[in-house]
């Protein structure tokens, strides 16, 4: 397993960083905490429509994309377990004033009229999912599902969120192919990262 306990609140998250497939898991702890807050009129500002929307793929202020994704509207992963994860205790220094491009803004299920910023640093610095947990998620992201509520991820039952960027156009690692050729050149690099 991985070196924490995933809850059913978490959310995993796979893109490209350089021409590297990576996953991570990016814990609830981390991703709705009070110091990584968006005003509510920023958010306005960044996504209108943003209480309605479950994704959106939004201008950054320096070009490129950030990424929007209202877990409120998803359903609610019924119960969680808080866990002390260790970087909680070091969100200062990721915390930012807007949106750069890969980046995201993320509306808690639990947390509806609030909104927060991870930048693609801070959802590095989290936990690298392991192969062995790989294989339910890897399967919904070479079939193309963006952003899902998952019932499970391996055998031991247990749930989390899924964001899958490498599925949009602009985050592919060839944004002119099709949805065929996409989902084989996708399984090929989840396989090559699983055996380097």
């Amino acid at each position: 397993m991985s070196e924490f306990s995933p809850q059913v609140d978490d959310l995993i998250v796979f893109f490209k960083d350089g021409a590297n497939v990576e996953r991570r898991w990016v814990p609830h702890e981390v991703y709705a905490n009070d110091e990584l807050a968006i005003p509510p009129a920023t958010l306005d500002a960044l996504v209108p429509n943003a209480k309605g929307t479950a994704f959106s793929e939004c201008d950054a202020k320096e070009g490129g994309a950030f990424y929007f994704a209202n877990l409120s509207l998803l359903m609610s992963p019924e119960s969680t377990k808080s866990e002390d994860f260790p970087l909680v205790h070091q969100l200062k220094k990721y915390k930012k004033a807007a949106p750069d491009a890969e980046d995201l803004v993320l509306v808690p299920y639990d947390k509806k009229g609030a909104a927060y910023l991870v930048s693609k640093e801070l959802y590095m610095a989290c936990p690298t999912m392991l192969d062995t947990e790989a294989t339910d998620p890897e399967s919904l992201v070479t079939d193309g599902v963006v952003l899902a509520n998952m019932p499970k991820v391996d055998l031991s039952g247990y749930t989390c969120y899924l964001l899958n960027l490498l599925s949009l156009r602009s985050n592919a690692l060839h944004p002119d192919d099709g949805k065929s050729d996409h989902a084989k050149r996708l399984s090929n690099a989840l396989k090559a990262r699983r055996t380097t």
